[in-house]
């Protein structure tokens, strides 16, 4: 057909989402759109669109409040790309932070050890507090 697959697509989304009403609409706007000025709003409810379209004077202040009418794909979230050496870097950092915490769980894990040998030894002996009988009143 001579179309690329992309604006098949397009053009299918395009056809699904607009009712004969609001094809209407917009054959007989204030101002005429262009396939990429639809095509790029897809993502717009057709309501949306077509009120912002009536609502402008122009073709610039269309374009203008419809782009704020899509929504974000990352754009203001996006992360830039680090370079080799931020990575590098980054990688070195995490390899040294889990050796801290390394050493760390290991200085923990032998004061747990100490702590269960310090409980089995105060299990092991009799407590100080507890009142022991006169031995007179064993021999009974």
């Amino acid at each position: 057909m001579g179309y690329s697959k992309s604006t098949v697509h397009k053009s299918l989304k395009f056809a699904k989402g607009y009712s004969d009403e609001q094809l209407a609409s917009l054959l007989n706007g204030p101002f005429s759109l262009s396939w990429r000025d639809i095509a790029q709003n897809l993502s717009v409810p057709p309501e949306d669109f077509l009120r912002t379209y009536h609502d402008s004077e122009d073709l610039e202040q269309f374009r203008n409040a419809v782009t704020q009418l899509r929504p974000t794909r990352n754009r203001s979230t996006r992360v830039p790309r680090k370079t080799r050496v931020e990575l590098e870097t980054e990688n070195t950092d995490l390899r040294n932070r889990v050796s801290d915490l390394e050493t760390e769980n290991a200085a923990l894990q032998q004061r747990i050890k100490e702590l269960e040998g310090e409980q089995e030894t105060s299990e092991a002996l009799p407590d100080s507090d507890e009142e022991t009988e006169p031995a007179e009143e064993l021999s009974n």
